[in-house]
């Protein structure tokens, strides 16, 4: 499944960067392949993105932002990861939701 996933975002960076000069692929409903690395809990991948142009601030539709994804995935060393590389911890989603509350969930 690991390979899968590496597999797309390779591809996925691969077919995008070069027009758009981003690492950044939105998908259905805004989410980009960080917020899915974020989503799975893969800190590596995640770090892979974002060394070839990933960006930790980017919302989705909902506004939710790649804190809250990792949040949610319950992964300690992904947060540390997105907060020392200038990720976005403050804001709110469209529910109200913070990162906090999405840890908390």
């Amino acid at each position: 499944m690991r390979i899968t996933l590496a597999l797309i975002v390779v591809l996925t960076l691969a077919a995008v960067a070069p027009r758009t000069g981003e690492a950044q692929s939105p998908r259905h409903s805004g989410k980009t392949v960080t917020m899915y690395a974020a989503q799975r809990g893969d800190v590596e991948m995640l770090k892979f993105i974002v060394a070839n142009g990933g960006n930790l601030t980017d919302k989705d539709d909902d506004d939710k932002t790649v804190a809250m994804y990792a949040a949610e995935s319950g992964d300690i060393e992904m947060l540390k990861y997105i907060l020392a590389h200038g990720g976005n911890f403050v804001d709110k989603d469209k529910l109200g939701k913070t990162v906090a509350m999405c840890a908390a969930q």
